[in-house]
């Protein structure tokens, strides 16, 4: 709970620079650092200004973010398995 709280402050303050923001994740969730990658799937499933909304995406960052080993993304990733 506490990670998605965080998550929602820093997407709400980093709006303004939603594109840069995702290629940064990207990066990062490439090179295995599942946190990033749990944050890149939540950007992909609020979607926000310039980064628009993408299940799709979102999964298979959550995907990513579980098999790295990150609770939250495995805990997101059955939600939104289960909601198809």
């Amino acid at each position: 709970m506490r990670k998605i709280v965080f998550l929602m402050a820093l997407l709400s303050s980093l709006a303004f620079a939603n594109t840069e923001f995702r290629s940064v994740l990207e990066k990062l969730c490439n090179e295995g650092r599942p946190e990033s990658c749990f944050y890149l799937g939540a950007l992909y499933s609020y979607g926000q200004s310039a980064v628009r909304q993408d299940r799709n995406k979102a999964v298979e960052s959550f995907r990513k973010a579980c098999y790295l080993g990150d609770a939250s993304g495995c805990t997101v990733l059955e939600n939104l398995l289960k909601n198809r």
